[in-house]
């Protein structure tokens, strides 16, 4: 999950900006939302896998994906 992270974060404002002719602003707050996320989910991850059964949460994050 680490080195996926990490590419995430080279190539998503890279991809926004030269890929779909978007703006740097745009870039940036969709660059931002994607690290909010991560963030989010880095943090309550474990104790949401601890309440819900594991294969719940990994339907969840598939569907919603």
């Amino acid at each position: 999950m680490i080195f996926a992270e990490g590419s995430a974060n080279d190539r998503i404002p890279l991809i926004m900006v030269d890929g779909y002719e978007t703006s740097s602003t745009t870039s940036t707050f969709i660059y931002s939302i994607f690290l909010a996320s991560m963030t989010i989910i880095g943090a309550i991850g474990d104790s949401i896998g601890l309440r819900m059964a594991l294969i719940v949460v990994l339907i969840v994050i598939i569907v919603s994906g």
